[in-house]
């Protein structure tokens, strides 16, 4: 415990946020530590499991803008880990035709050109077997959207991140978080040293910024 060692970054947390952000920084040539308190792959965070949506269709045109450069990263990750994680299947959007959610949706696709098919209660089931249009409702499919192989897409980028000489220790707790300008983190297996900490821990935020004398209104 007494020998610290020295990183550019640490990042706690190696769910989804953690494990791309700790890429991204191995590829701008940081010296990068990725830390997971569990033992990895589990089940406690947000981002296991076999499937996750990706689509366009949002009520707010940032997201919407913010996926075109998503789908541009999830196709760089596929051809540089020769890894397929990206599905396109569609997503049927519904509702009332007159809801302002709907309509949000609806003119978000439109506005920023998104591919999408409309539908009616004569064509939907020649798209979408077996079930009826209720009178009254509308129906768009956003065709860019589809799936994600989220159990998969972590083990990639985890992979990559090491191919690039990132360092990834799993079952080490964080205990404490020395702020400055040389950071100090101490997990249950040893203490580290980094010009920067990113904190990507989801529920647990909170409990690792105590240690830091701030706190996020987080829910």
């Amino acid at each position: 415990m007494s020998t610290k060692e020295e990183y550019d970054c640490i990042v706690i947390g190696a769910g989804v946020q953690g494990s791309f952000t700790a890429y991204q920084l191995a590829k701008n040539n940081q010296k990068t530590l990725l830390l997971e308190q569990f033992v990895l792959p589990h089940t406690r965070g947000s981002s296991h499991g076999q499937t996750r949506i990706i689509r366009k269709a949002y009520e707010q045109d940032f997201y919407t803008h913010m996926m075109e450069e998503c789908y541009e990263l999830w196709a760089q990750l596929e051809r540089e880990a020769s890894v397929k994680l990206y599905r396109q299947t569609g997503l049927l959007v519904m509702g009332p035709e007159n809801s302002q959610s709907y309509q949000l949706f609806k003119s978000t696709l439109q506005r920023n050109k998104v591919p999408m098919v409309t539908l009616t209660r004569d064509n939907f089931s020649q798209h979408i077997p077996h079930v009826n249009l209720a009178e009254g409702d509308g129906a768009v499919v956003d065709i860019t959207a589809g799936i994600l192989y989220a159990d998969r897409a972590l083990k990639t980028v985890q992979g990559q991140f090491q191919k690039l000489g990132g360092i990834i220790r799993d079952k080490e707790k964080v205990m404490d978080i020395k702020p400055g300008p040389i950071v100090t983190v101490s997990s249950s297996a040893g203490v580290y040293q980094a010009k920067s900490v990113v904190i990507t821990a989801g529920p647990w935020a909170n409990k690792l910024l105590t240690h830091t004398d701030l706190q996020l209104p987080l829910e």
